[in-house]
């Protein structure tokens, strides 16, 4: 017994030696552990970096070891066991176990490893705002997904939101990124843009810069780059702030389907274009109602507004012109004001461009002005400025702001007006692409300077070459002497009440260069008001009521640009003959001038000449031909008669003819043949019967090469004498022509090859309607707009009992106008060969009762089976639809006419016949309606006509409704 006892006792103390040792070695164990967690907590912080398995493996196996230590000492401390020889087994065993685990965790490869896929963090961004924002994430997102599309550019305006809405599409990838295999990755450029700098730093971002260490050959960093995102395989690449184009292989960006897709911002549209972007989004301003409810989210405080605050606080929002910059920065430094005295000196600071908000000075306007100081040109530059001498908010047409241009002598040492026109051009392109002019519409063909953009203007002319503008801003005097310094260089007075010029004020600016008081309605401008500024070289005094020109204007020598037009009750021009520099003499629309001013026939610099719509003026064409062998831009009119091409022939150096009327036909089919017309780069020329009473007809600037034949038809002999008509013509215009064939007066009308647009109105004698008759020998192939205006009797356009239908093929845009007894305006026929038709507008056809007829034949349609909706009927482009008083309409379509891609604006105002939509939608799997189609803006109609509206499925409307405005309401 005692022996038993003893081997107990030994076996207990052997045991408890083997416990102990197990508790120590668990300790460590576990201490170890912990350091290891604090270690992987550390690491994987930063961005790209993930545990390894093998790591992630040791850790679980130190959680489970540890686990069943715990069950172990339950046992002992309840005596759970069933020998002290299987318990110490179970303790050697256990310290084994952890000393192995303890030589594994010594990890001498490191706790962690790249993890490329989620090398980025989540960008911290504010909210987008605006439906537009939205429908551009979506878009780009949609983009992404694309196989064929590797390239997207986002640009706009500095501070409008690029990289924010950049930033959402990242984090949106970013989020992504455990579920898919991309990898994303954000550079920030900026004007950073050198090979060596974008290749150092998009190797960063992908955490393979220690592959390029050492490696200073271009070429071979640009291979090691390429490969290691090959490897890769699926990479999106963000570059923000990108301010100038590079060749993605030198740099070493694989880009391409499964490699590397790109998506840049910049300001700049040539930057995206240059970068080979094949999906392009330009951001563009908040609405009036996005841009408040921003500016209150940032104010935070506007319940505590008294309402007289409010009201100007709104006043406050309304001049950031919905730049999202702009209204985080006055709202932000507004936060918390409540004194009504400071909310109406900072709007006051914001109406006045020459005083700045301190908070604008600071964070606004040196983002704007990065953009000017990339012009790198000083001639784009000062252009970029002239566009701020115009009233805020102003509309100005391309043809408008060039020549103001080369008036303002902007583009001078360019040898001829042509030359100076098409740099001109470059230059209105750039600025537009360069987000500092916004375009109006897809051509460029109207522009506007933002609000914010024009004070920065006006700040920086201010600062570098003393300008004094206060365009619309509603003065009713000039400015008083004081402002009238002796630095002056240029002053704008444009667009203001200014009715008189007081007599004793004549300021003394001997360097002033530039005067416009256009559009003002000056009476009277005293003598003495020029005697001190002997330097002007551009004065406007357009579309004043004045009567008399002061003759002191004929001591201004250094005058080269002279713009009097539109001055209506003008009959007075003081001589000129002294104003040897003047290019420019502009008197276009002065309807009470009867003679041409004195002495502009020893004018040896004179290049643009404009008499336009001088009404009174009768001056024989070969007077006025002399002294001008020199002139390049001639725009006359009714009042100049005579006109023969033999004269025109005369002025060798035209290039530019407007408003020429001509009523010797054979004559004009002469000239047009001669080398003199084709030298011609843009002539607008009118064709009338002798006799024909003027007429203004409708003059589109986009096109060069213009023909209105007016009132024309037969003579008294009863015969038609044909119109050879240049083969390069774009745009013609028929008005009144008495004919029932076209081809009868212009036979070549089947070889205008160029033709781009057809206006025709008020033409009562064309007989046929719109057939199936095809007209494809026509090949009118560039045909881009048809406007029918108040066609009494017409019933459609034939040429020898074929339809112009051929000539449709390019037709983009289509208004039909007053053509009282039209029924229907296309056959399917017709309609098919509308392909590229883009605008459909019809008002005011009292008897038309169909769109699209059945029948190809229209004589036949009453018969046709109107229950045939087999056929599909598509206008595939059209993006703009309006229909206005077509009391008899009853059908718009058969079936599908919109397509649904394209479709952006529908108006349908008094058509109270019509009882369905247009539209139709794509269908979920159950038959309902999926969605209004995604293009579409607008829905103009009466609130009692949509509400009679019939549905194929009611949801259709409903999801209609939020983008339907009632006509009438506000």
């Amino acid at each position: 017994m005692a022996l038993i006892l003893k081997n107990w006792m030994i076996g207990s103390t052997d045991v408890d030696e083997e416990l102990q040792l197990m508790r120590s070695k668990n300790e460590a164990l576990c201490a170890r552990a912990a350091d290891v967690n604090t270690q992987l907590e550390a690491e994987e912080m930063q961005p790209g970096r993930k545990r390894k398995r093998q790591v992630e493996n040791w850790l679980k196996n130190v959680e489970e070891l540890e686990a069943e230590v715990g069950y172990v000492e339950k046992d002992v401390k309840r005596g759970q066991f069933s020998s002290h020889k299987m318990l110490k087994r179970d303790i050697v065993s256990l310290t084994q176990e952890m000393d192995d685990l303890m030589e594994q965790g010594n990890f001498p490869g490191g706790l962690t490893l790249d993890d490329h896929a989620s090398s980025s963090v989540p960008l911290v961004t504010s909210k987008l705002k605006g439906r537009l924002f939205e429908e551009n994430l979506r878009m780009i997102l949609s983009w992404l997904v694309d196989e064929d599309v590797c390239r997207i550019g986002v640009y706009g305006l500095g501070g409008i939101g690029k990289t924010t809405l950049a930033m959402h599409i990242h984090n949106k990838l970013h989020e992504d990124v455990k579920t898919s295999s991309v990898h994303v990755y954000w550079v920030t450029v900026s004007q950073e843009n050198t090979i060596v700098t974008l290749q150092r730093k998009i190797a960063k971002a992908a955490k393979v810069d220690h592959l390029l260490e050492g490696e200073t050959d271009q070429i071979k960093r640009a291979a090691v780059l390429s490969n290691a995102l090959k490897k890769r395989k699926k990479v999106v690449l963000f570059l923000d702030d990108m301010w100038k184009h590079f060749e993605v292989e030198k740099v070493g960006v694989p880009v391409g389907k499964d490699e590397c897709k790109l998506i840049i911002t910049s300001r700049s549209l040539d930057v995206c274009r240059r970068m080979l972007c094949q999906r392009r989004v330009k951001i563009e301003t908040l609405s009036k109602k996005e841009s408040w409810e921003l500016f209150l989210e940032k104010l935070n405080n506007f319940d505590d507004l008294s309402l007289e605050v409010r009201d100007v606080a709104k006043l406050v929002a309304k001049k950031c012109a919905g730049l999202p910059l702009g209204i985080l920065t006055i709202a932000g430094s507004m936060r918390g004001v409540t004194d009504i005295h400071e909310w109406k000196d900072t709007l006051e600071e914001l109406n006045d461009p020459t005083r700045h908000h301190g908070d604008m000075e600071t964070d606004v306007f040196p983002l704007l002005e990065l953009s000017y100081n990339r012009l790198n040109d000083v001639k784009l530059q000062k252009c970029f400025l002239g566009c701020a001498f115009f009233p805020e908010d102003s509309k100005l047409s391309r043809y408008e702001i060039i020549n103001f241009w080369v008036s303002d002598s902007l583009l001078e040492n360019i040898e001829s007006r042509e030359k100076q026109l098409d740099k001109g051009h470059t230059i209105l392109n750039r600025l537009i692409n360069a987000s500092l002019l916004e375009s109006l519409d897809s051509q460029g063909n109207y522009v506007k300077m933002h609000d914010l953009i024009r004070d920065m203007a006006i700040k920086i002319g201010n600062n570098t070459s003393r300008f004094l503008i206060r365009s619309g801003l509603q003065l009713t005097r000039v400015p008083n002497a004081i402002e009238w310094t002796e630095d002056l260089v240029k002053v704008s007075l444009i667009s203001n009440h200014i009715a008189d010029i007081p007599s004793n004020i004549s300021p003394a600016c001997p360097y002033l260069s530039t005067l416009l008081l256009t559009d003002n309605p000056l009476k009277t401008i005293p003598d003495s008001f020029f005697l001190h500024m002997m330097g002007l070289r551009f004065l406007s005094l357009t579309q004043a009521p004045i009567k008399k020109l002061p003759d002191s204007i004929s001591e201004l020598k250094n005058l080269s640009a002279l713009e009097v037009a539109g001055c209506m009750s003008l009959n007075y021009v003081p001589p000129l003959s002294k104003l040897v520099k003047l290019r420019v003499l502009n008197l276009n629309c002065n309807g009470s001038l009867v003679d041409v001013p004195k002495g502009i026939e020893v004018l040896p610099n004179l290049r643009f000449l404009g008499l336009q719509s001088c009404d009174k003026l009768c001056v024989p064409f070969h007077r006025l031909l002399t002294g001008l062998s020199y002139i390049e831009h001639l725009e006359i009119g009714y009042g100049i008669k005579s006109v023969l091409g033999t004269d025109l022939m005369k002025l060798q150096h035209l290039r530019r003819l407007k408003g020429c009327w001509m009523s010797d036909v054979s004559n004009f089919n002469s000239y047009f043949k001669s080398q003199h017309f084709h030298q011609l780069k843009y002539y607008q020329i009118y064709i009338a019967m002798i006799g024909s009473t003027h007429y203004y007809s409708f003059i589109d600037n986009v096109f060069d090469k213009n023909v209105v034949v007016y009132e024309y038809g037969k003579d008294q002999e009863g015969q038609i004498k044909p119109i050879a008509l240049p083969d390069n013509i774009q745009f013609l215009q028929l008005i009144c022509v008495d004919s029932s064939n076209l081809l009868d007066v212009i036979p070549s009308m089947h070889g205008l090859s160029r033709l781009s647009r057809i206006w025709i109105g008020y033409c009562d004698s064309l007989e046929h309607v719109w057939s199936s008759a095809s007209c494809s020998d026509l090949e009118l192939e560039s045909l881009e707009e048809l406007n029918l205006t108040e066609l009494v009797n017409f019933r459609g356009i034939t040429v020898d009992g074929k339809l112009l239908s051929g000539a449709l093929r390019n037709l983009k845009k289509l208004t039909i106008e007053y053509c009282w007894n039209i029924e229907a305006l296309f056959t399917q026929s017709v309609l098919n060969q509308l392909q590229n038709l883009e605008v459909l507008e019809v008002q005011v056809c009292s008897v038309l009762r169909e769109l699209v007829s059945l029948s190809d034949n229209l004589e036949d349609a009453e018969t046709a089976d109107n229950n045939d909706n087999t056929k599909m009927i598509y206008l595939p482009k059209l993006r703009i639809l309006q229909l206005i008083y077509l009391p008899n309409l009853v059908t718009i379509c058969l079936k599908g006419l919109l397509s649904y891609d394209h479709i952006e604006n529908i108006t349908i105002i008094m058509c109270p016949l019509v009882k369905k939509l247009p539209l139709s939608f794509p269908l979920l799997d159950d038959g309902q309606p999926a969605a209004a189609p995604l293009s579409l803006k607008m829905i103009m109609v009466e609130k009692e006509w949509w509400e009679k509206l019939e549905w194929d499925n009611p949801d259709s409307a409903y999801l209609l409704q939020p983008l339907v405005t009632f006509s009438g309401s506000r």
